[in-house]
């Protein structure tokens, strides 16, 4: 059992060593370093099967080894081992894949013998999972590059043949009508592949840290991205200004995206949208944003309502609307990662109002 110790104070870095040959042995082979910087050198080769760190060194303080230990990622279990009694300390660090934290004054050789087991297994784990992981973000990637390059190129070879065949006046309408239908599942096709490749995506953990965003930038960039010739400029209204929050800006422009495209979309009368905020407070004390987005288009069925947020349900009013289903499913994933909630009105007919609930920016 090959451990790096990373202790500066001499007494607890005896005392750490001594449990260590006791919890394992003559297996016991460790290594210790007395400094920060020197630690995560020799923590960096990856060539011990775990890590006891310290928090606080003469060349790292204590906020900065615990920001470092955060952000970066080691392909060692490391076990954070410190005198300050700090759960909070402890719990940050375990959400960032430091495996466990124990107090000082409460180490024995029987309880390092088990953490130490368990954390080596637990990054075992944690190494195939990020494998795993890996693997699906490729898939994605294909997904999006791979697959829909051949539907583009079937849309525009469809349409190629149609106005050639046109042209020459050799088209009859059943032909026509043929040439249509396979433009129209091209496009679905397309849609399909979209809407997998952001379901997949929001469920992998993301590349980049979380941000400050501006939702009224961002919900401007959706708007522009969504407008044409057809819409006009009371086609989309933000009645209201909306604050900043914490959040990855990639999710929050495709759960916004799908929202207001699928309310330009599932309308037989010309799209009204209103964006409009709020601030509520929820039980816990928290403060969100609520955004709710109205429109006037074809409503959802109650049969549907509890289902809407599932993977490739569709309402029963939606049948004449091509669409793969997923786009709600994504909104909702999105909106779980952020640590929000989403609910939607609805009336057939007459529109909905989905109200999307965001944690305020402490």
């Amino acid at each position: 059992m090959k451990i790096l110790i990373i202790e500066d104070n001499p007494d607890h870095a005896e005392i750490i060593i001594d449990t260590c040959e006791e919890a394992f042995g003559e297996q016991c082979k460790p290594t210790l370093r007395v400094n920060f910087n020197e630690g995560i050198k020799t923590l960096s080769k990856a060539q011990h099967d775990i890590a006891l760190v310290d928090l606080q060194f003469p060349d790292s303080a204590l906020d900065q080894t615990e920001a470092y230990l955060s952000k970066h990622k080691f392909d060692i279990p490391i076990i954070v081992l410190t005198s300050l009694n700090d759960d909070h300390i402890g719990q940050r660090l375990v959400e960032h894949g430091i495996q466990d934290y124990l107090p000082k004054e409460s180490l024995s050789a029987m309880l390092l013998q088990r953490m130490v087991l368990y954390a080596m297994e637990r990054k075992k784990q944690q190494l195939k999972l990020e494998a795993l992981t890996e693997n699906q973000n490729n898939f994605c990637r294909s997904l999006s590059h791979d697959f829909k390059a051949p539907i583009r190129n079937i849309s525009q070879l469809t349409k190629l043949l149609h106005d050639r065949m046109t042209a020459r006046d050799v088209l009859n309408e059943d032909e026509r009508q043929l040439i249509e239908m396979i433009s129209e599942r091209a496009g679905f096709m397309h849609e399909l592949v979209e809407g997998l490749y952001h379901y997949i995506l929001v469920e992998q953990a993301p590349d980049s840290q979380q941000e400050s965003i501006d939702l009224n930038a961002l919900i401007h960039d959706v708007i522009a991205h969504n407008m044409n010739d057809t819409y006009t400029r009371d086609t989309i209204k933000v009645l209201s200004p909306l604050p900043n929050i914490t959040g990855y800006y990639s999710q929050l422009f495709i759960l916004f995206q799908n929202l207001i495209a699928n309310a330009l979309k599932y309308c037989k009368q010309a799209p009204h949208i209103t964006i409009d905020c709020s601030t509520v407070e929820s039980s816990d004390n928290t403060n969100y944003c609520e955004v709710s987005i109205k429109d006037n288009g074809i409503g959802i069925d109650t049969d549907s309502m509890d289902r809407i947020f599932h993977p490739f349900v569709r309402g029963k009013t939606q049948d004449e609307f091509k669409g793969a289903g997923l786009g709600l499913s994504v909104v909702n994933r999105i909106v779980k990662n952020h640590e929000g909630f989403i609910d939607v009105e609805s009336v057939v007919g007459e529109g909905s109002n989905f109200r999307v609930c965001l944690p305020l920016t402490k």
